[in-house]
């Protein structure tokens, strides 16, 4: 028998990484702050774990907001990547105003597959990022 371990990154009581550690897809929060940005590649629309870091520390990106859509149908790649951005975009206004306006900041978003969302799991998880894979900052975006 053969078991996967992860090294997870340590949180305080609040939820905030207190040291790095790989973060599974089931346990990004709003908050994190991660490096790998730029592993992830252009119109990569899935992310499976992070390398996670305090905000204290150089980091690329955080996660601003996690989601899910709503809905038993899958309705399509383009409605999915649509309300994903929307919803992301309307998020961060509330997460970091100042990053929202940034120029030097990417905002992603990370939506499931027609196959995650009729799969086993029914996986209607968005992840929404504020980052920028050129560029390591200290501290949270957050206002």
């Amino acid at each position: 028998m053969f078991a996967l371990f992860q090294d997870g990154p340590q949180r305080d009581a609040s939820g905030a990484i207190v040291e790095a550690g790989r973060v599974a897809t089931n346990d990004r929060k709003p908050g994190d702050c991660f490096n790998g940005l730029g592993k992830l590649g252009p119109g990569a629309n899935s992310m499976f774990s992070i390398d996670a870091v305090p905000c204290a520390e150089a980091h690329q990106a955080e996660v601003f907001a996690v989601f899910e859509l709503a809905g038993t149908s899958y309705p399509g790649h383009r409605k999915v990547s649509d309300e994903a951005w929307e919803r992301c975009r309307t998020e961060l206004d509330r997460y970091a105003q100042h990053a929202a306006e940034d120029p030097s900041v990417r905002t992603h978003s990370f939506f499931p597959t027609e196959g995650a969302w009729n799969g086993r799991g029914h996986n209607r998880e968005v992840i929404c990022i504020i980052g920028n894979p050129a560029q390591s900052r200290t501290g949270s975006m957050r206002d």
